[in-house]
């Protein structure tokens, strides 16, 4: 995950999060590669140990009042591996029947980031 300083249609990293037990803490070096997706949760935020206001009181006064938002990062792989994934549970038919078929039936991916940086869909 990321804080990042939100403007138009670019995101500026202003601080890479890794996860220790139940609370996003910084660490150090660039984010890993990855899809951003804008995490709009305050709840998540804030069970999160607030990263987003830790971030932002870091910021020179004047940037204060800058948009800063929490992305967590898709990795770059996970597209084929959910596809995968709906392959198994549906067999090889069109994507669009695929797509058709999971949201009749009420179907629901989820996909897990194992620790050795694998994912795992079921």
């Amino acid at each position: 995950m990321v804080v990042s300083r939100l403007s138009g249609g670019s995101a500026e990293v202003l601080s890479v999060l890794g996860l220790q037990g139940e609370r996003a803490i910084e660490v150090p070096g660039a984010p890993c590669a990855g899809v951003p997706r804008l995490i709009r949760d305050g709840g998540l935020n804030a069970a999160l140990g607030d990263p987003v206001g830790r971030a932002r009181a870091s910021l020179p006064p004047g940037e204060r009042g800058d948009e800063l938002g929490l992305q967590v990062l898709l990795a770059p792989g996970l597209h084929e591996v959910a596809h995968y994934a709906l392959r198994a549970r549906f067999g090889a038919i069109p994507e669009d029947q695929m797509a058709r078929r999971a949201a009749e039936t009420g179907y629901e991916l989820t996909c897990f980031a194992e620790p050795t940086g694998s994912l795992r869909c079921r």
